[in-house]
């Protein structure tokens, strides 16, 4: 993940716009109700985060 959080603060050293949050416990695949990685909590709060992320980006609110 150092990799990952390297690349995210070059390209927006703000941290404004790029961001990674991780879902504690969570596998790949968690936010899909037909895997078995699948964890409700966690995905509700991902779905929340990304609607949050196309409202704000396709309507111009962000």
């Amino acid at each position: 993940m150092v990799a990952i959080e390297r690349a995210l603060a070059a390209a927006d050293p703000s941290g404004e716009r790029h961001r990674l949050i991780r879902a504690e416990g969570a596998a790949h695949g968690y936010m899909c109700s037909a895997r078995n990685a699948f964890q409700p909590a966690a995905a509700a709060e991902g779905w929340r985060l990304m609607l949050e992320l196309f409202d704000a980006e396709l309507t111009g609110k962000g």
